[in-house]
């Protein structure tokens, strides 16, 4: 929440709702303060944990960051 202001770049945020590395809880007040300056942001929440496993989830998530990527170039 410190450097929240410096972010000057578009940013996509995966995250798991059972991530016991990164609490969603922690994640979520970083993207609220985001979005409270209007930045553009993306948020993506998958129900597992900190890595999605099945492989169609692995290919939706290289496909999301690659349109992403392609938004903001």
């Amino acid at each position: 929440m410190t450097y929240v202001d410096a972010v000057r770049a578009p940013v996509l945020v995966i995250a798991g709702e059972a991530d016991p590395r990164c609490p969603i809880e922690g994640v979520m007040p970083w993207v609220d303060a985001l979005r409270a300056r209007n930045h553009p942001v993306e948020l993506v929440v998958y129900p597992e944990g900190h890595h999605t496993n099945s492989m169609d989830a692995q290919v939706a998530n290289m496909r999301r960051v690659l349109a992403f990527f392609d938004q903001y170039r």
